[in-house]
């Protein structure tokens, strides 16, 4: 969203498709080669660190309207969002992933990350938010409409910004 906006201020239409299929081209690549080996090693540091720096921006926008966005969804704490979206932010080895996750966890009052094993091998993740470590169904519905709502108003947010910003 934050891509196809800047595009289409910078060049209508067509700017908005090309920015935000650029930027999903690079999300790819680091899905794809991000990860450290031998053989894409400096493709794959590439293609990680042009989406960290394409994700930047956005990353850091997210916080306020998660926090926003809780304000409107029953169960949820716009509150602990904020506090635990900024206590947290750092907590991920991507600088720009746990913003969005301690917000949602601050909001769900929950507990995410922590240790893990990938094909048997331990992997110790910091733990992102002080809450309940154990989710219930009722915890994904809420996560599933907070993140709706956010969605919705981030999208009316842009569009009032690009209805705004041309008659500047």
């Amino acid at each position: 969203m934050f891509w196809a906006s800047a595009g289409c201020l910078a060049g209508g239409s067509f700017g908005a498709a090309s920015a935000a299929l650029a930027h999903r081209v690079f999300n790819i690549l680091d899905a794809m080669w991000g990860k450290k080996n031998d053989r894409y090693r400096h493709f794959g540091t590439f293609a990680a660190r042009t989406d960290d720096a394409l994700n930047f921006i956005p990353a850091r926008l997210i916080l306020p309207c998660i926090s926003f966005s809780a304000l409107m969804v029953k169960g949820t704490s716009a509150r602990r969002a904020l506090t635990m979206g900024w206590a947290f932010r750092n907590a991920h080895a991507s600088p720009n992933s746990a913003w969005s996750e301690a917000a949602f966890a601050g909001a769900l009052g929950l507990r995410l990350g922590g240790p893990v094993s990938y094909k048997g091998i331990p992997a110790n993740y910091p733990w992102i938010g002080t809450g309940r470590t154990k989710a219930s169904a009722s915890d994904l519905a809420l996560a599933i409409r907070l993140m709706w709502t956010t969605a919705v108003t981030g999208t009316l947010a842009f569009t009032l910004l690009l209805l705004f910003i041309p008659r500047l």
